[in-house]
């Protein structure tokens, strides 16, 4: 039996809103940034989540951030769909992409719509937004490297309070 070329990537479920308005398809073509949230290179011993131990934040990045070799495997599997890494960030776990709705779509297994929906952060009044739901996959490659996709949905999460 052949190896999947993309496997789903746990924990990326999005929910249907339910009074989300279809208004239509992406454009295929309009550009769009994610960031990816990759795995550590070790994971953190209990002492320096809860204490006294510590590390420098350089140590932190060399011992515990993205390996270079995953960041390296994430620029090639990415360019072949037509993706391209802009930033990476090994120490904050954290790498950046741009590429075309289409060409994540089909990288990450998304169906991109454009809707309307209530915008409960501003209180009043409805925004227009790219939505997903349900799971997203990967490049049978990158699993286990990428831990989140992030900006494939850009639904409206949160408002400033200010005080007066």
């Amino acid at each position: 039996m052949p190896e999947p070329s993309f496997v789903p990537l746990p924990g990326s479920e999005r929910a249907p809103l339910a009074e989300a308005e279809i208004v239509g398809p992406l454009d295929p073509a309009q550009r769009i940034e994610v960031t990816l949230v990759t795995r550590r290179r070790a994971e953190l011993p209990p002492e320096l989540v809860t204490g006294p131990s510590t590390l420098s934040r350089d140590d932190l990045a060399t011992r515990h951030g993205t390996d270079p070799a995953d960041i390296d495997l994430i620029r090639t599997v990415l360019a072949r769909h037509g993706i391209e890494v802009t930033d990476a960030e090994p120490g904050a776990r954290r790498v950046r992409a741009t590429g075309t709705a289409a060409a994540l779509a089909e990288a990450f297994g998304a169906s991109l719509r454009l809707v309307r929906s209530p915008h409960r952060t501003a209180g009043q009044g409805t925004a227009e937004h790219r939505y997903r739901e349900g799971g997203l996959h990967v490049p049978a490659g990158l699993a286990g490297i990428v831990q989140a996709v992030l900006g494939l949905d850009d639904r409206p999460q949160a408002s400033p309070q200010v005080r007066q």
